[in-house]
């Protein structure tokens, strides 16, 4: 079920039009299973309306949305996924981790120090360590598929008050270039404008992600490809330095990791807890134990 929203002040919901197209994606690139154009359904100015996709293909994994006004002209396009659930069988035996995810931290971060911006005013800032608060714990376990990929079966059990919460790998070394399935890359109080897709970047790191299916690092070495399985979508590595990364927090140097709560950025006049919604109250209160259960399949493939 598509839900429109009309914006304008003039003119009907009805004076526009929608495409859209079934896809799917591979390594290549996006697939279209099937696509169609249809006429807005009827709202007045500033009103809503519904409108019913028909049936999609099987094998569909997202859906590209465009509007177009009544002189053909693009308003907006989005790309979102189609929910499903992914179950794969626990492996017959366990095994050692792939090589350089031996070691697994458990990340999570609170607003802490106080620091002066660019205008000489006072605002907090998040700091973010490698630390288990006071009754919390991560445990890990590593199995070996049939097909010979690796899987995290992960339980984090918390009972704190954070902003950042997670676990991470140690930073995988020369790398040389990334790509994925998903989302593309945010902050905790910029959550919109990244539409579903195939992204990549080069070796500078991308930060967080969400949504994301599976995540592919190339390394000197060979390739890693991270997909979640069960638990959270948010993804990252490497988080980017911003303006408030460099001038009001500092964050811990992690690798390709999986969190629950990532946090917001801010700028040279602002600190992010003082804009949007990753100001305090949107903290992950965490009154009672809270655990996490998730699953993380990781296919390592060495450089020939």
């Amino acid at each position: 079920m598509l839900a429109f929203q009309s914006r304008t002040r003039f003119v009907g919901l009805d004076t526009f039009r929608y495409s859209w197209q079934a896809l799917a994606f591979s390594v290549r690139g996006e697939r279209v299973l099937a696509e169609g154009v249809e006429a807005c359904p009827p709202a007045m100015p500033g009103g809503s309306a519904q409108a019913q996709l028909p049936t999609l293909p099987a094998g569909t994994k997202a859906v590209r949305i465009a509007l177009d006004d009544a002189g053909g002209r693009r308003v907006c396009e989005w790309c979102f996924r189609v929910p499903r659930d992914q179950q794969v069988d626990w492996p017959a035996s366990g095994c050692a981790p792939p090589p350089g995810l031996d070691e697994v931290f458990f990340l999570a971060g609170s607003r802490t120090n106080r620091v002066k911006n660019v205008k000489n005013r006072v605002m907090q800032g998040p700091v973010f360590d490698f630390f288990s608060p006071k009754d919390s714990s991560l445990k890990v376990t590593w199995g070996r598929m049939s097909d010979g990929a690796y899987r995290l079966d992960y339980t984090l059990t918390c009972r704190a008050n954070v902003e950042m919460l997670g676990f991470a790998f140690p930073p995988l070394k020369d790398v040389t270039a990334e790509r994925w399935l998903g989302g593309g890359p945010v902050w905790g109080n910029m959550m919109q404008g990244a539409s579903y897709g195939l992204w990549q970047c080069g070796a500078e790191g991308v930060g967080f992600v969400r949504d994301v299916d599976w995540f592919e690092i190339a390394t000197k070495a060979g390739t890693y490809r991270f997909t979640i399985l069960k638990g959270p979508s948010f993804f990252a590595d490497r988080a980017p330095r911003g303006a408030d990364v460099a001038t009001s927090c500092v964050m811990p140097g992690f690798g390709p990791g999986v969190f629950m709560r990532i946090p917001g950025i801010g700028g040279e006049t602002f600190a992010s807890n003082e804009t949007g919604p990753a100001g305090c109250s949107a903290w992950l209160n965490l009154r009672d134990r809270s655990t996490l259960k998730g699953q993380l399949l990781v296919t390592w493939t060495p450089a020939r």
